[in-house]
């Protein structure tokens, strides 16, 4: 079994559309591909027959008929920039479109703020051959497309071995858990040869991918994920600068102090650190931001994907003594996490440096070494 399974298994369960396969097809040839280099597909592309269209006339098509899953993607991310009416944009957008190219481009062109609509296309997925393989290109806009009718050749079917299926099965647990049995077992059932079980379980991993999106990732943070965010004393904050450089950062406090301000609004404090304003000067440039929560004791966790802004004089600041300022995140994304891989860690003591408002906070050491103390900020305790 080819190791480059890892990396298709990963894109197909992926929650950016981006990076998952654009269409099943393109889905099973890959993993067919993996699990069995010697499949011969190749001469599918060899025997592919292009279509022009141009001097083709057509009948007036039929209403298209859209996958809900990709409508859903598509509103998400349009919501991102225009809120709720994301909804009544793209049902009108899909009403009038053949394809997702044209779809976007309606879509962007409803989009009245230039600068939005900038952002809305500089995010818009990239053509499905960078993903597939398949050609797919367009004239204009809304122009006409050039299609690839593939002539599928005759491949030796290969009998499906039991070593084959139970390597499948330890592959797909990886990614998958004890479901990877379940889904390989109904696949070996149904499939004769090894060619239509590898198709069966590609099936069976797309469903899967957008069943977990579909029920799991939402929008809005409820009760039972306000309870859990505000029980915990840290976090991880991920952010991005201006060239997309990533960093990632732990923010810690005593339990409660990254607050839910209402479904759709989580806030934190930002306190004392090393000057550097790694995070903090990230937002300034990308205000988008992920955060990863999760309880060690009892394991479980929870991510949070936003956009996230600075605010001087929050009314929330008093709240947070020592704070110097706090930090608010308008959610685009809840996705709770599968917790089977967390350690179960047990709670020794609470960082002291941790500001309270009934006693001093403490220095720490690196402050008052001699290659810090001079140029720490003039209002710093440590120069006291």
């Amino acid at each position: 079994m080819s190791p480059a399974l890892d990396a298709i298994v990963a894109a197909a369960l992926a929650k950016d559309p981006v990076v998952r396969f654009q269409n099943a097809k393109a889905f099973n040839r890959a993993l067919r591909l993996a699990l069995d280099p010697e499949i011969n597909i190749k001469r599918e592309a060899q025997d592919a027959t292009e279509i022009n269209l141009t001097a083709v006339k057509l009948q007036a098509q039929a209403t298209p008929v859209w996958d809900d899953t990709t409508l859903h993607t598509i509103e998400r991310q349009l919501a991102n920039f225009v809120g709720p009416m994301a909804r009544v944009m793209v049902k009108k957008a899909a009403a009038k479109s053949r394809d997702t190219a044209e779809l976007y481009s309606l879509l962007s062109d409803s989009i009245s703020d230039p600068e939005v609509r900038k952002k809305f296309i500089d995010e818009m997925p990239r053509p499905a051959d960078e993903h597939s393989g398949t050609h797919q290109t367009s004239t204009g806009a809304r122009g006409t497309t050039q299609l690839k009718s593939l002539s599928g050749g005759t491949e030796a079917l290969t009998p499906l071995d039991p070593g084959f299926v139970e390597e499948a099965t330890s592959r797909l647990a990886v990614y998958l858990g004890p479901i990877a049995r379940v889904v390989v077992r109904k696949a070996a059932q149904e499939g004769g040869n090894r060619q239509d079980f590898v198709q069966r379980v590609a099936g069976h991993l797309g469903a899967l991918a957008d069943r977990i999106e579909q029920r799991l990732i939402g929008t809005r943070i409820g009760d039972e994920d306000k309870a859990f965010i505000e029980s915990l004393d840290m976090f991880f904050l991920a952010t991005s600068d201006a060239d997309n450089q990533p960093s990632c950062s732990y923010k810690g406090g005593e339990p409660g102090f990254v607050r839910v301000v209402d479904p759709g609004t989580i806030a934190f404090p930002t306190y004392d650190g090393n000057g550097m304003f790694l995070s903090m000067g990230n937002l300034a440039q990308n205000r988008r931001v992920g955060m990863l929560f999760i309880d060690f004791l009892r394991p479980k966790r929870l991510r949070i994907s936003g956009e996230a802004t600075i605010h001087l004089d929050d009314p929330l600041l008093p709240a947070y003594p020592e704070a110097q300022f706090v930090v608010r995140v308008a959610v685009t994304q809840v996705f709770p996490n599968c917790p089977r891989y967390v350690h179960k860690y047990a709670l020794v003591e609470r960082s002291s440096f941790v500001p309270h408002a009934d006693c001093a906070t403490p220095v720490p050491n690196w402050k008052k070494s001699d290659w810090a103390k001079d140029v720490l900020p003039e209002n710093d305790p440590a120069r006291k």
